[in-house]
């Protein structure tokens, strides 16, 4: 399991785990993470989950998947 730390705007931080595969907004949606809605079902359009890598390297974010290449 994988986990994945929410931070609000006010600073409040939601820590919460997830299996390997699912996205931040499945992340947040599946846990109740408050102010992620999800509202564009994915397709990043309405701006609620934007991410921060706090970590890349070996124990952080792997190389990008070749659909994260197309949303950039």
């Amino acid at each position: 399991m994988i986990k994945v730390t929410f931070v609000s705007a006010d600073g409040a931080r939601r820590t919460v785990g997830i299996h390997e595969g699912l996205s931040a907004r499945e992340a947040a949606l599946h846990n109740s993470v408050p102010g992620i809605d999800g509202d564009c079902s994915g397709v990043c359009a309405c701006a609620t989950c934007n991410v921060h890598a706090m970590k890349p390297g070996p124990n952080g974010l792997g190389p990008r998947w070749t659909a994260e290449w197309k949303w950039i």
